[in-house]
């Protein structure tokens, strides 16, 4: 026997005795195959990424068993595809090496060496950000008024002559600035 996992979408319209109806029949379903149950998970209903026929969402449940390849390919695949209330489903076979039915376990942490040039991790627990004092600076503070209006008007008009004369070439140039600043 292999271990594998389906995961199929209901129909968000029906309602929760058909849906635990609908999870019990495969449940049967597998057992009466020879099959065992390992875990089953309601995950409820949740967004589709896609529309699937006009739904836009679906009520997620995940079943993970071990069964014999047969019935993986003749019952329990058309099972699935004659039920009207799936809108999808897959069944994946999971590397039975790297599948652990039990949690994952919290990784255990060493702790690091006195005199280390990184902060420990109980430190990094209460938070870097905590142990930063300000800096006192010799910057003034200024402030800034919120009625107060600035108008700046700038004018330069250039004024370029030039003679046909190769031999006469004057250029004037006069620009006024003006400059307004109301406070």
């Amino acid at each position: 026997m292999r271990t594998y996992e389906t995961v199929f979408l209901l129909k968000p319209t029906i309602t929760a005795e058909e849906q635990a109806k609908h999870i019990d029949f495969y449940k049967e379903n597998i057992k009466s195959f020879g099959g065992e149950i390992i875990k089953e998970e309601l995950w409820g209903k949740l967004q589709l990424s896609y529309k699937i026929e006009t739904y836009t969402e679906a009520i997620y449940t995940l079943i993970q068993f071990k069964a014999e390849n047969d019935y993986i390919n003749t019952e329990l695949d058309k099972r699935f595809k004659f039920n009207e209330d799936i809108i999808r489903h897959v069944v994946v076979m999971l590397d039975e090496k790297k599948f652990k039915a039990a949690p994952k376990k919290e990784p255990v942490r060493k702790p690091r060496p006195e005199g280390s040039k990184y902060p420990s991790r109980a430190d990094a627990d209460e938070g870097v950000a905590n142990s930063i004092e300000p800096v006192e600076t010799d910057i003034p503070e200024t402030s800034v008024e919120k009625d107060t209006t600035v108008i700046s008007a700038e004018t330069v008009t250039p004024t370029v002559t030039v003679n046909t004369d190769a031999s006469d070439v004057s250029t004037d140039t006069t620009a006024t600035v003006e400059k307004n600043v109301v406070v």
